[in-house]
């Protein structure tokens, strides 16, 4: 299914995928951000998927972020209502997502990024904050970053409104994968087939898991994990069918949900 607008949204098999189709640089204004919102809750309301990839048209840009004027006093508030629902609404899928960066990532469109699970960058990709420049600072890369590279790193990137190359960001762990220009549809489908041969509820549980280790102390966070491990996974169908399909030396049979 493709919704068209500023935003697509098509399935094929157990992938869905939001694609942002307002070049040449994607920017995220009012009506892109309410079509983004409606784009991830599809997701949540299609059977079956297992993986959500966040890309867009042409190879210029992910997105260069939110619009400018809408960084003004009078709108900031709303814009960051808004924007910050749908990051919030990423976060929260239960699907593996992954984000799909060809050109710059900036702004907004690196939160958008980073909201996501996993990212594969293009060589010359490159991710930015520059709303230091502005006077203003990214929440999201604010709230995010710090908890995913050393705070010097964090403080760097947020305070000095420069760009990183994708290369740099796969060293700070940022970027799972860099793939050569124009090869990134390839290795993508490659990199989503990863995810796309598990249980669909195993990765869904085992999401749930990560978020508490991010989010929680140790102790708090294992204790989370155990409970997930005994009262949700072990009473699905795939716990017993991919133990049983190993010692039987078979491919296992999934369900969906």
């Amino acid at each position: 299914m493709n919704v068209g607008g500023p935003v697509r949204f098509e399935v094929e098999g157990r992938v869905a995928r939001i694609t942002l189709d307002r070049p040449p640089l994607h920017i995220l204004d009012v009506p892109t951000v309410e079509a983004l919102g409606e784009a991830v809750a599809r997701v949540t309301r299609t059977p079956g998927v297992v993986v959500t990839v966040l890309a867009a048209t042409g190879d210029k840009a992910f997105s260069s972020g939110v619009n400018i004027a809408d960084h003004m006093p009078d709108k900031a508030e709303a814009m960051l209502r808004r924007f910050h629902t749908v990051i919030r609404s990423l976060r929260a899928l239960e699907c593996v997502t992954v984000a799909a960066v060809r050109g710059v990532a900036l702004g907004g469109g690196f939160e958008l990024a980073l909201a996501c699970d996993m990212m594969v960058a293009e060589e010359g990709a490159s991710f930015g904050a520059p709303e230091i420049w502005l006077a203003c600072f990214p929440p999201v890369g604010a709230a995010a970053l710090p908890r995913h590279l050393a705070p010097q790193k964090a403080a760097e990137i947020i305070l000095s409104g420069e760009q990183i190359t994708a290369e740099e960001a796969a060293a700070m762990g940022l970027v799972n994968l860099v793939v050569p220009r124009g090869g990134m549809e390839g290795a993508l489908e490659r990199y989503v087939s990863l995810f796309t041969e598990k249980s669909a509820a195993a990765l869904r549980i085992a999401k749930r898991a990560l978020r508490a280790g991010e989010e929680r102390p140790f102790d708090a966070a294992l204790a989370e994990a155990e409970r997930l491990y005994v009262q949700e996974l072990l009473k699905t169908e795939d716990a017993a069918e991919g133990i049983r399909a190993y010692l039987e030396k078979r491919e296992p049979k999934w369900k969906d949900r």
